[in-house]
């Protein structure tokens, strides 16, 4: 009885072990399929556009991604007689998501700032929302259709 007890010890151990090694594989699967969605958007940059609500469409002039996995966006776009251009810097959290935060500096010296996130999509694109003035706005990152 006690090498039976033993035996089925060993067996749910292993078990759990297989199990773990599989989440863990599967957390990175997904991590590695972000980051690969995120490196799609870097890559071709210069092909995406950005559509702030409330603000306008922006284009985006620079996007890098730092060894350490942050992510970082340049974009510029023309609202309420200002020219713009504005800076984002996300890292990835847990769910996989970018978040961080955004500035954004007007020609006549006007500021804007506040908090964004990003879920990436294989295409490079993304959806998310950004936060200003105590409200949620959506912002979209995608590729224009070619005519």
């Amino acid at each position: 009885m006690r090498i039976l007890n033993i035996t089925m010890l060993a067996l749910t151990l292993s078990l759990n072990a297989c199990a773990q090694k599989t989440e863990i594989k599967k957390m990175q699967s997904n991590s590695n399929t972000k980051n690969t969605s995120v490196k799609t958007f870097v890559d071709g940059f210069s092909d995406f556009k950005m559509d702030i609500e409330g603000a306008g469409l922006a284009t985006i002039p620079k996007a890098t991604i730092s060894d350490k996995g942050e992510l970082y966006i340049e974009y510029a776009y023309y609202s309420e007689s200002e020219n713009r251009k504005g800076k984002m810097t996300l890292s990835e959290n847990a769910n996989h998501r970018f978040e961080g935060n955004w500035k954004t500096i007007a020609d006549n010296g006007n500021v804007y700032q506040g908090s964004l996130y990003f879920d990436f999509k294989t295409s490079g694109e993304a959806n998310g929302y950004y936060k200003f003035a105590g409200s949620d706005y959506k912002i979209t990152i995608f590729i224009p259709v070619k005519k």
